[in-house]
């Protein structure tokens, strides 16, 4: 599955399980999941309105009726459909037991760190460890501000989670470079020139999406 294929799914099954629980109207939708999932689901909040215009195309939601309020321009109010409702469910169950293989753009740059000092590189590293720090240190009062809601604190501990991973990670590649070179002593081109010895034999075949 594609990068963006998983986005669209992702957009449509927040949408659709908002939607299985009460009518919403695009921007009540919009400000409902900005508030709820805003500290752990990667939603760019904006393409909302595009994403209920393709489920109301493929009849898993549908328009229930107009409303005006005051001077505001007219809404339209959604709500979801029986078809909507099985396609949800069937998301959900995919979505569970989906692996999804994550790339970082961190180890595209440490594969070519060689060309720095190293000193320079374990004093970069260190710093993005304080940064991803205070980042964890935030979501910790977002958890604390969810007290009483197990099921949003433990999906923000999850982010949390990853958090902590990435500061000791990032710590230790930071003691790799600071105790010499974790190149072997070889530049990039010599390891290229002795490929496919030290090749990487591609991505590994699994579940993963």
């Amino acid at each position: 599955m594609n990068r963006n294929k998983k986005f669209v799914l992702n957009v449509q099954l927040a949408i659709l399980g908002f939607l299985k629980e009460k009518e919403f109207y695009g921007y009540e939708l919009k400000k409902f999941m900005e508030r709820f999932m805003g500290p752990f689901a990667n939603i760019k909040f904006g393409s909302i309105y595009y994403a209920l215009e393709k489920l109301s195309a493929d009849r898993l939601v549908e328009p229930v009726r107009e409303e005006k309020a005051g001077a505001q321009p007219e809404r339209t109010i959604y709500r979801i459909t029986d078809r909507g409702r099985a396609a949800f469910l069937k998301m959900l169950e995919e979505s569970l037991t989906a692996l999804q293989q994550i790339y970082y753009l961190l180890d595209v740059s440490l594969f070519f760190a060689g060309g720095l000092d190293p000193k320079r590189v374990a004093s970069l590293l260190r710093h993005r460890a304080e940064r991803v720090g205070e980042a964890r240190a935030a979501l910790a009062k977002i958890h604390r501000s969810h007290e009483g809601n197990p099921i949003a604190q433990l999906l923000i501990e999850h982010n949390s989670v990853h958090l902590e991973t990435e500061v000791n990670y990032l710590n230790r590649v930071a003691e790799c470079f600071e105790r010499g070179d974790p190149y072997a002593g070889k530049t990039l081109r010599q390891w290229l020139d002795e490929a496919p010895e030290h090749a990487a034999e591609g991505r590994p075949q699994a579940d993963i999406v």
